[in-house]
């Protein structure tokens, strides 16, 4: 195969990865504290043959920093990140993580989010309320208070993604490297009646995905002629002998 095939086959893995990763990102430009998927590429040069060719690489996929925008619901058991934690949810596999802080109490009072999953403490174990209190009030500092005292505390946890990483649903992630939980609030905290938007751009994302098609379609169409092309001087030399 020639080499302008093999680079064309390297570009649309490349670009076949970045419309699944911004697929994933627009179907989850509403999700509650849905963090979008990067990919990054590399050029790969080989140096065989008379001239050196450029690859690209097989990419690497990190997770985006930037918060989503807040949304105030007024719910007092929804909460919302303020600087760079996560909450912490007990999972049918074990602990996650995620900034989607939609939480309900269940009616014998544990705190739970939308998929009925415990929310975790500073300790890593769930909290208990009080059903029988159902009016709450949540601390910058996590800290859960119902008629005035202290129930528990919602951990908030820093989670370093960038040494690999698994999605969990929608929103949620197990790291691979242990979490830490956060005790100093000077520029982290939790805010009581808000939930933390998407950081997903749909209408950029859109546009990107059209970009890639594009550019995937002339990939393709470069890979025909490539092959075409090949065709042609077989047959020609063929024709020879």
């Amino acid at each position: 195969m020639e080499a302008s095939n093999y680079i064309a086959l390297s570009g649309q893995i490349a670009l076949d990865q970045r419309m699944t990763a911004l697929a994933q990102n627009i179907a989850n430009a509403k999700t509650a504290g849905y963090r979008a998927e990067i990919l990054d590429f590399n050029k790969l040069v080989s140096r065989n043959g008379v001239a050196e060719t450029d690859f690209v690489s097989p990419g690497r996929s990190h997770v985006s920093t930037d918060a989503g925008g807040l949304i105030q619901t007024k719910n007092q058991l929804d909460v919302a990140v303020k600087g760079d934690g996560f909450f912490a949810f007990e999972g049918q596999s074990g602990t996650y993580y995620s900034r989607d802080g939609r939480l309900m109490m269940a009616t014998d009072g544990r705190l739970i989010n939308t998929s009925g999953e415990p929310v975790l403490d500073v300790g890593g174990s769930p909290i208990q309320l009080k059903p029988n209190l159902p009016e709450v009030d949540i601390a910058a500092d996590g800290s859960v208070l119902q008629g005035g005292q202290k129930q528990g505390q919602i951990g908030l946890y820093n989670v370093d993604l960038s040494h690999g990483y698994k999605r969990l649903g929608n929103a949620g992630f197990t790291p691979k490297t242990q979490a830490e939980a956060i005790s100093n609030f000077a520029s982290n905290g939790i805010l009581q009646g808000y939930t933390e938007d998407s950081n997903v751009n749909p209408a950029n994302a859109m546009t990107s995905l059209i970009q890639i098609t594009r550019a995937f379609e002339a990939m393709s169409t470069l890979s025909d002629r490539a092959s075409e092309a090949e065709k042609n001087a077989i047959d020609i030399l063929g024709s020879r002998n």
